[in-house]
């Protein structure tokens, strides 16, 4: 009776704790992506949403140069060196399009930033047959270079 009770009781507990575990199998085979767990509720949420914005899709922004943004020259690290050029920063630009855009979105923003000369860092773009959607980043060191160097007599 008393092994009946034991057992019993050992079968109740073990039922208790493990009434309220889910069990997930991550059948993924790609990278270290995380795995996100939503209710129900918040997952229909997003999906509609993610609907909505595919059906109101709008036309892509034309990206323009600013002006003066073009006289940005791209150096090497060794030239600017010798030119006396000092380096004030690092900027990288992520865009979900073309290298040229990609170029002309660099330039604007170093052009804000009083920077005159880019030296390329990295360089990466994405996969090559979806154009609409590749994407391409590129990291280069802004720096400031005098107009003209000093000559000496």
């Amino acid at each position: 009776m008393r092994k009946n009770l034991h057992t019993f009781v050992l079968i109740a507990a073990i039922s208790l704790l493990t009434t309220g575990c889910q069990l997930l199998l991550d059948k993924r085979n790609t990278g270290n992506s995380a795995v996100v767990v939503v209710p129900l509720h918040d997952w229909e949420e997003l999906r509609q949403s993610h609907s909505l914005a595919v059906d109101n899709e709008t036309e892509p922004v034309k990206i323009i140069p600013i002006e003066g943004s073009q006289e940005i020259q791209f150096s090497s690290q060794t030239n600017s060196q010798l030119a006396a050029c000092s380096a004030f920063g690092i900027i990288e630009v992520e865009h979900a399009g073309t290298m040229d855009e990609t170029i002309i979105i660099l330039k604007n923003e170093a052009f804000r930033l009083n920077a005159n000369t880019l030296v390329p860092m990295q360089s990466k773009q994405g996969d090559v047959n979806t154009t609409a959607s590749q994407k391409t980043k590129i990291e280069a060191r802004m720096m400031k270079c005098p107009l003209k160097l000093a000559r000496g007599n």
